[in-house]
């Protein structure tokens, strides 16, 4: 009897036990005090629950409502450094869930986050695994690329994580650092991208290193700054401080105070001078040009060797990517062949992105590095999320289309698709016609 009792007991007990499916139509609130839990497997379930509502539907009134409750629940559970760490990285997902799901202009959940990882990511304490310390790096920037509307907080983050790059060892480390540093600049504009080119010098160094993500990681943040920084501001800063020198020389003549007597006496001299004066200034003129001319053309040479160089080392990276199997190594190469093109030709990436139907192509490597992104958190519900989330739509610019519009849209883009094709095979098969020209000239001439 007692053994059929205890039977009894223990089916009932496995039908009370509620999915993970089950749970996606409860409010958010409802998982706050169940992230606090001492018990792991609830914990467990309701990370689970909120990744799953964040990817495939709706809430965005819910979590205005609740964002910094979520945020310091989820924080509290990475930062505790007790936690299993497949917790604490699906902890982590949730909480970039949750930001993106925020959207747009929400200062406080932004701060909420950075002040709950900052000291796990700077402080770099030894018993933390690598691994968590990156993914915390990730969800401050996703934070602060979709959260934060303070342009001194934002550059601010963006300091700090330089100071990462700079002084940190670890690679997986490094590269996540480099890779949120580079999300958050695609955000800014183009005339202040230049003063974040002081890192190219590191980050070229970077791209030679052992670990393929980050050599990776480094080439895309190449392309970028050489795609991105604006020139024109360089050459106005120049040209203001060849007017500041020229004034200061002026003024310095001005300070000189000669007397009417001193003039008159030596204005005779002056005129007979004058000639022989011109002459010389003629001289010193053409001198100076030259001058000019050589440093202008020394300052190219070292350019192109630059340039030359970073090309190279992309194009080993090709090489290298060999190494890889699969899908993952077509990306490689296709990623790489499209820096290279950058380097080289100016020729930016094509990104495209379906919502409701619809696609949305983009051009250069901002979108690029940010839809990735966006891709990488939201997985399969990637398509599903631009549909509901307005905040995502206007960050890229989507409008949706009619029907009507779409379809002549549609038309338009693949007529022109199939244009650029036929150039591109034109311009391939008359490529290869010269190189086997060239073979049979240099075999014919063999044979002499």
């Amino acid at each position: 009897m007692n053994i059929r009792e205890k039977k009894k007991t223990s089916h009932r007990a496995v039908n009370i036990v509620r999915t993970d499916n089950e749970e996606t139509d409860r409010e958010l609130e409802y998982f706050i005090p169940l992230l606090k839990e001492k018990k792991q497997s609830i914990r467990t379930s309701a990370i689970h629950n909120l990744i799953n509502i964040c990817i495939y539907q709706n809430r965005r009134e819910e979590v205005h409502e609740c964002d910094t409750q979520l945020a310091d629940a989820l924080c509290s559970i990475i930062t505790s450094g007790n936690k299993e760490q497949s917790e604490v990285l699906n902890a982590i997902h949730a909480l970039e869930l949750v930001s993106i799901m925020d959207g747009l202009n929400r200062f406080e959940m932004f701060k909420s986050i950075k002040g709950a990882l900052t000291p796990l990511v700077t402080e770099g304490e030894d018993h933390l695994n690598p691994a968590i310390i990156s993914s915390a790096l990730e969800a401050i920037s996703v934070s602060c690329f979709i959260n934060c509307s303070l342009s001194d907080s934002y550059e601010n983050t963006i300091e700090m994580f330089k100071e990462i790059i700079m002084t940190e060892k670890n690679k997986p480390i490094l590269n996540s650092a480099l890779a949120g540093w580079l999300l958050m600049l695609t955000r800014l504009e183009k005339s202040k991208i230049n003063k974040h080119a002081e890192l190219l010098d590191r980050i070229t160094e970077l791209s030679e290193s052992s670990f393929h993500e980050l050599r990776i990681t480094a080439a895309v943040s190449i392309a970028f700054l050489v795609s991105e920084m604006d020139t024109a501001s360089y050459e106005e800063d120049e040209g203001e401080e060849e007017d500041l020198e020229e004034d200061y020389e002026y003024d310095e003549d001005e300070d000189y105070d000669y007397s009417q007597k001193n003039r008159n006496g030596h204005r005779a001299k002056a005129q007979e001078e004058a000639g022989s004066n011109e002459d010389d200034e003629q001289e010193e003129d053409g001198e100076d040009d030259d001058e000019d001319q050589e440093e202008y053309d020394e300052d190219e040479e070292e350019a192109d060797e630059f340039n030359n160089e970073i090309v190279n080392l992309v194009e080993n990276l090709i090489i290298d990517s060999n190494n890889e199997k699969g899908k993952k190594k077509m990306q490689s190469k296709s990623l790489l062949r499209n820096i290279v093109k950058t380097l080289k030709d100016g020729v930016s990436p094509t990104e495209f992105l379906k919502v409701e139907k619809q696609y949305f192509y983009f051009q250069g490597w901002r979108k690029y590095i940010q839809l990735h992104e966006i891709k990488r958190i939201l997985k399969s519900g990637a398509s599903i999320q631009w549909g509901y989330n307005k905040d995502l739509r206007d960050l890229f610019g989507i409008e949706m289309r009619s029907t009507a519009e779409n379809n002549i849209f549609m038309r338009e883009f693949f007529s022109h698709n199939q244009s650029k094709s036929k150039q591109r095979t034109q311009s391939l098969t008359r490529d290869r016609l010269a190189s086997n020209n060239t073979q049979q000239i240099i075999a014919n001439i063999g044979m002499r």
